[in-house]
C-alpha cells in the first residue's frame, strides 16, 4: 500500500467515525430538546402522549440518520473500492516479481547449460588439437600423412597404409583425429545452446533446421583451429565414408553444413583431387 492510498483509507476511516458520533450527539440533543420542551421527566400513561413523542422521534431522527446511513452507505463502497485497487496492484506487483524472478531462473539455467556445454566441448577441441599438433609435428611429412592415408581409406576402408610400421602407426593417428573431430562437430550439433535439434536427425543431417546463430559461432571456433590440411582431411575422408553409406557418414553431412572445405583451394595436379574425383566417382583420365 503505497503512502497516498493509505492516506485515503484513513481519511474515510475518520469520516465513518464522525458520521457515528454525530448520529450519537443527534439523538441525544433531540432527546434533550424534547424533554426540555415538555418537561416530561416521567413516564406517562397516556397512550396518546406516546404516541405524540414516537411520531416525534420518527419524524425527528429517521431522516437524519437515513442521511447519515446513505453517507457512511457511500463512504463503506468507496473504502472497499480503494481496497480493492489496492489489492490489485499488489496482485499485479506480485505477479511482476514472479516474472523477474522467474526470468532470472530461466537466465541461470541458460547459463548453467552453456557453462555445461562449453566445459565438454572445449575439452573436445583441447583434445583435438592435441591430436592435430601431433600428427602435424610426425617426422613424416605431413601432406604425405594425409595422402598415404587417404589413398589406404580409399583403396580398402580399414586397413594399413604402405610403408611398414611407422605408416601404420601415423594411420592410426590420423584416423583417432578424424574421429575426435567428427565427435566435436556431432556434440556441437546436437548441443548448441539455444538448438533443438533431437535424436530424430541421427543418420539424417541434412534435413536438420539451419544452423542457429550460437551453432555457427562454435563450428567457427573448430574451423579456426584447423589447418588447411587438416579441412582436406576430415572433408575428404567425410566423403569417402558417405559413399560407403556408412553409419558415420554424418562427417561429411557436418563438414558441409558449417562450410568447412568451402575456403580450400586444390590445384589440379594435387593428389587430394585425384582422391576426392575418385571417391566421387568422377575420375577423368587428365587427372591421371
Amino acid at each position: 500500500m503505497d503512502k497516498k492510498s493509505s492516506q485515503t483509507a484513513d481519511g474515510v476511516v475518520k469520516l465513518l467515525y464522525g458520521i457515528v458520533c454525530s448520529a450519537v450527539v443527534v439523538v441525544f440533543a433531540v432527546f434533550s430538546f424534547y424533554f426540555y420542551k415538555f418537561g416530561a421527566y416521567s413516564l406517562s400513561a397516556d397512550r396518546g402522549d406516546w404516541g405524540t413523542f414516537g411520531d416525534y422521534l420518527g419524524g425527528t431522527l429517521n431522516p437524519i440518520l437515513s442521511f447519515f446511513g446513505l453517507i457512511a452507505l457511500l463512504l463503506t463502497i468507496v473504502l472497499q473500492g480503494k481496497e480493492l485497487e489496492l489489492t490489485r496492484r499488489e496482485l499485479q506487483r506480485s505477479a511482476e516479481a514472479q516474472e523477474r524472478t522467474q526470468e532470472v531462473l530461466d537466465e541461470q539455467s541458460n547459463t548453467q547449460i552453456k557453462q555445461q556445454f562449453e566445459g565438454t566441448f572445449f575439452a573436445l577441441l583441447d583434445q583435438h588439437n592435441r591430436l592435430l599438433s601431433d600428427i602435424s609435428k610426425s617426422s613424416v611429412l605431413y601432406e604425405s600423412i594425409i595422402e598415404k592415408t587417404l589413398l589406404n581409406a580409399t583403396a580398402t576402408g580399414v586397413g594399413i597404409a604402405d610403408g611398414g610400421d611407422q605408416h601404420y602407426f601415423i594411420f592410426r593417428k590420423v584416423i583417432n583425429y578424424i574421429n575426435i573431430t567428427r565427435e566435436l562437430l556431432k556434440f556441437n550439433f546436437y548441443n548448441a545452446p539455444g538448438g533443438d535439434i533431437g535424436p530424430s536427425y541421427i543418420g539424417n543431417l541434412e534435413e536438420a533446421p539451419y544452423p542457429t546463430r550460437s551453432e555457427r559461432v562454435y563450428a567457427d571456433i573448430v574451423k579456426a583451429h584447423l589447418t588447411d590440411e587438416a579441412a582436406i582431411l576430415i572433408s575428404i575422408y567425410g566423403a569417402y565414408e558417405a559413399r560407403l553409406d556408412d553409419p558415420l557418414g554424418s562427417l561429411y553431412s557436418l563438414v558441409k553444413r558449417y562450410d568447412i572445405a568451402q575456403e580450400i583451394r586444390i590445384l589440379p595436379d594435387s593428389p587430394f583431387l585425384k582422391i576426392l574425383l575418385e571417391i566421387n566417382g568422377e575420375y577423368q583420365d587428365e587427372y591421371s
